[in-house]
């Protein structure tokens, strides 16, 4: 039902499932977090190029998605500017991720990401086959956190699914 209603809400306005769990992503952190200014990480394909097209490998990229968190806005207004946000950042999620760091991050720490601490992995893609070979994504059980948080969904037409690491020494259980 849930999955239903997101979907629902995405058509409704124009945008995608995606930004929709994005946008309440940020109106939680906004919510618990010390800004009104969220900046989640979440990885791209980084296919944009034709000549990949034909080379094995991986090409994943991560875009940075910057968005302002107004308490006192609506969610819909939330989520138009989630769509804004994220349709500028994909667009320009083909520049190196070292010149993005360059450009905006104001101090450097060894033990802290740039430019987030929060990372959203969303897979819409179906992996039922591949070449008709049947597919089956399992869990990586690693018992850390690469980041502060990190939220890791999958999306099939029978509904939204994942789990979310935390960095155990800054939250608690509760």
């Amino acid at each position: 039902a849930m999955h239903r209603r997101i979907t629902e809400l995405a058509r409704a306005t124009n945008t995608t499932t995606f930004m929709v769990v994005h946008a309440a992503l940020a109106a939680t952190l906004g919510r618990f977090g010390t800004s009104s200014r969220t900046v989640i990480g979440t990885p791209s394909a980084g296919r944009g190029h034709e000549a990949l097209d034909e080379m094995v490998g991986m090409f994943v990229g991560t875009v940075p998605l910057a968005v302002d968190v107004d308490l006192g806005a609506s969610f819909t207004d939330l989520l138009a500017a989630v769509r804004r946000a994220d349709l500028g950042a994909f667009a320009h999620s083909e520049l190196p991720f070292e010149r993005i760091v360059d450009a905006v991050a104001t101090d450097r720490s060894l033990d802290r990401h740039p430019l987030f601490q929060v990372m959203l992995a969303y897979d819409n893609a179906a992996h039922q086959s591949v070449d008709e070979l049947p597919v089956e994504v399992l869990p990586i059980e690693t018992d850390t956190s690469e980041f502060d948080l990190n939220v890791v969904l999958t999306e099939t037409p029978e509904g939204i699914s994942g789990q979310v690491e935390d960095a155990v020494d800054l939250f608690e259980r509760d």
